[in-house]
């Protein structure tokens, strides 16, 4: 190293915390939420998988990470244990590697309910990526929106930093920032509202992300980590109260890669959640979302909790949120991606392998009856087109096949979102469209050659846009259904495509980009029972959704083939 960091315990090199808090929650042992249990397969995967994609657990690292952790002293002046899950976290984003050898998680997102020991966590990382980390000048943040929540985070370091004899020497303290004199490296606090320009993080440590407004504070933290080599935006919080927030948005983002939704091998993801079906009342749960229960967290704070949300419905969300990890203002998805998954091809492959299987399972139904959905962007963004084949007696199952179109710019802004646009493109799951607006000529001319593929008997497509489309797709032959979007339209073919996910009788070949509409479908009910696809409360785009279930309203639509010189368009 270029600098003399504070000496480290090294622990036996047999012992390895961080796969046994994974083995321990796979096998049980450990109560844990569904996407933590995600997290630890995800971590088993890549020991096993891992080293094909340049990756490496270093376990000697784990042992240093894990040392200097020995040699800390909580703000109040035990020691700082960390518990099985810090560990697990800790080791996690520390010790695995990436192909370039430096640190392969760059973003780290944690979830937990409130008090189970977030802010010293992130003060104990901060202080390892001061001493201990190889990198030249490192400049620590402790950032918020706000100077003082930023603060925060930072004080709990401080008082870490003041306890601890492993830091003695090491670090010189300042009112409002440390300095560590060996390699000139700082950590202080920061937040958007402060006229500083050009931070260069080594480290941006976010605490309580559920709070923040906008997104300046973390988009200030990634433009300055392209002048290091391993950079860590680490951000830890309670759960957000919707989807569509700025923490909404990272955890959706979090849990899909966890879902192999996005494939992020720099993304870490620690999401404490109770299962579907609990109860958030059963104190057996309750781990799922305190997994610092019994020792940070108590059973009586908890009960205590409960007790003051009985009968309170403002104070019960706020408990069931902060202490349980359930969105209160959140919609459910309608779609377990587990049923949509199961008798498809395997989502764990190679893109090659995966890309070749979807051909395949095209070239399989060439040539068969079938009805199309075509669901279109508005002015850009994602459209989709879907064929539904019924079953029959040599198909005893139902199928689809699913195409998807994106202006070429639209698809580079969305990708700075996170969503992989742009990788989807290159393997040819969307096709990029010339400009920034939807092209329907370009969408026009592969309908048409798609139809020269199947027997498409009709095509389903929303009234409101695409006239001159249909026009233009009827002039080439192609019998077209006006398609409505309300509850009275959509709602058998809704009931069916559910139906068949949860039979897990649909076959879709895996299509990436299908899978991802899928997991952000949310449906409305009206009073009646009714369902449709709520495009508004969905978090994300559910183009291929819509267009699938237009396409089984089409089947349904039992009226006889109109022919071309009747004139108009049949209307549903």
């Amino acid at each position: 190293m270029s600098h003399n960091p504070p000496k480290t315990k090294r622990r036996k090199a047999n012992l390895d915390p961080v796969r046994g808090y994974a083995d321990a929650v796979l096998d049980g042992s450990i109560v844990a939420g569904p996407y933590v249990r995600l997290a630890c397969e995800r971590h088993l995967e890549d020991l096993r998988d891992g080293a094909a994609r340049g990756l490496k657990f270093d376990l000697d690292l784990s042992h240093t990470v894990f040392g200097f952790w020995e040699g800390l002293r909580l703000p109040e002046g035990e020691v700082f244990e960390l518990l099985a899950w810090q560990k697990f976290c800790v080791g996690s984003m520390l010790a695995w590697l990436g192909p370039d050898g430096y640190r392969r998680f760059r973003t780290a997102y944690l979830e937990a309910g409130k008090g189970n020991g977030k802010s010293p966590m992130l003060g104990g990382v901060g202080l390892y990526g001061l001493t201990v980390d190889d990198e030249p000048l490192p400049e620590i943040y402790a950032f918020a929106t706000k100077k003082d929540q930023a603060r925060i985070c930072w004080q709990d370091a401080d008082k870490i930093a003041k306890n601890s004899p492993i830091l003695q020497g090491h670090i010189t303290h300042f009112k409002h920032q440390l300095y560590c004199e060996a390699n000139n490296g700082l950590f202080k606090p920061i937040s958007s509202d402060t006229k500083q320009s050009g931070p260069r993080p080594h480290m941006g440590l976010g605490d309580e992300i559920h709070e923040h407004r906008t997104d300046e504070a973390i988009s200030m933290m990634r433009a300055g980590f392209k002048r290091r080599n391993q950079p860590l935006l680490m951000m830890m919080t309670n759960t957000p109260k919707a989807e569509k927030t700025v923490c909404g948005s990272l955890r959706d983002y979090s849990i899909k890669v966890l879902k192999k939704v996005y494939n992020n091998d720099q993304w870490f993801s620690y999401v404490c959640s109770l299962d579907e079906g609990d109860s958030w009342k059963n104190e057996d749960v309750w781990p799922k979302a305190n997994p610092s229960l019994g020792s940070i967290v108590t059973l009586k704070y908890l009960r205590e909790r409960v007790q003051e949300a009985e009968g309170i419905p403002d104070k019960e969300a706020e408990v069931k949120r902060l202490n349980f990890c359930i969105m209160t203002a959140g919609a459910n998805r309608s779609i377990n991606l587990a049923q949509w998954d199961k008798n498809n091809p395997p989502i764990h492959v190679t893109a090659e392998q995966r890309a070749a299987e979807y051909h395949q399972f095209a070239e399989l139904h060439r040539g068969r009856e079938c009805f199309g959905g075509l669901d279109l962007g508005k002015v850009s963004d994602l459209s989709a087109y879907n064929l539904f084949f019924p079953p029959n007696e040599k198909f005893p199952r139902p199928a689809w096949l699913t195409w998807y179109w994106c202006p070429e710019e639209d698809i580079t802004e969305r990708s700075k979102s996170g969503v992989p646009y742009d990788t989807w493109s290159k393997l040819g799951w969307i096709k990029a469209t010339p400009g920034n607006t939807t092209d329907y000529d370009f969408i026009k001319a592969d309908i048409v050659k798609i139809h020269g593929h199947y027997q498409v008997i009709r095509n389903a497509i929303d009234r409101t846009f695409g006239g001159e489309l249909v026009q233009h797709l009827q002039e080439e032959g192609c019998d077209m259904l006006d398609f409505g979007q309300g509850f009275l339209s959509m709602t058998t073919p809704t009931e069916y495509l559910l139906r068949y996910i949860k039979a897990a009788e649909l076959e879709h070949g895996s299509h990436p980009v299908t899978r991802w509409c899928a997991e952000n479908l949310v449906c409305s009910r009206d009073p009646a029972g009714n369902l449709k696809p709520d495009k508004e409360r969905s978090p994300e785009k559910i183009d291929g959704m819509s267009a699938g279930i237009m396409s089984i309203g089409a089947w349904l639509d039992k009226r006889p083939k109109r022919s071309m010189d009747s004139g108009g368009v049949d209307v549903w």
